[in-house]
């Protein structure tokens, strides 16, 4: 006898585990994740931040100028971010504003750490979740080293 869909819709709720998430996590401020560069044109921010990430250490793997998406892969070397050994891939979603450019950014961020397995020195990369306290001082440090390669 096969078990009915309204059993397993039953039951599975009771399988998944849920997390309280304050109410602001819901509705974050944009401020800390995108950027608006006034007077500035689209191709100059785009290419700026393409260069930005190039010379960072971050390996392009798409660009579409077009569609104004830039997505790295993991950073080549490794860096300290609040003490932690960490690395970091990052989406940027460049648009037209108003009144100039606009940039979304997304990264994920991942702790590296030295372990050893069976005898042998292994690197493990971890998923970091990030409160937004401190996420927002790493929108900030990208921003800020954006703002090197803009006019």
């Amino acid at each position: 006898m096969k078990p009915s869909l309204l059993f397993i819709a039953v039951l599975l709720p009771g399988c998944v585990s849920t997390q309280y998430i304050p109410v602001e996590h819901f509705h974050p401020t944009v401020e800390y994740y995108a950027r608006t560069y006034d007077g500035l044109d689209y191709d100059i921010v785009f290419d700026a931040t393409v260069q930005m990430l190039t010379e960072q250490g971050f390996a392009i793997i798409d660009t579409e100028k077009g569609k104004g998406i830039i997505n790295t892969d993991y950073g080549a070397e490794d860096r300290s971010f609040f003490g932690r050994r960490t690395r970091s891939k990052t989406s940027v979603l460049v648009s037209n504003a108003p009144n100039g450019t606009q940039i979304l950014l997304n990264f994920d961020l991942q702790e590296i750490e030295d372990q050893i397995l069976w005898g042998e020195d292994v690197v493990i990369y971890r998923s970091k979740h990030l409160n937004p306290h401190v996420a927002r001082r790493y929108y900030r440090e990208f921003f800020n080293a954006l703002e090197d390669y803009l006019p």
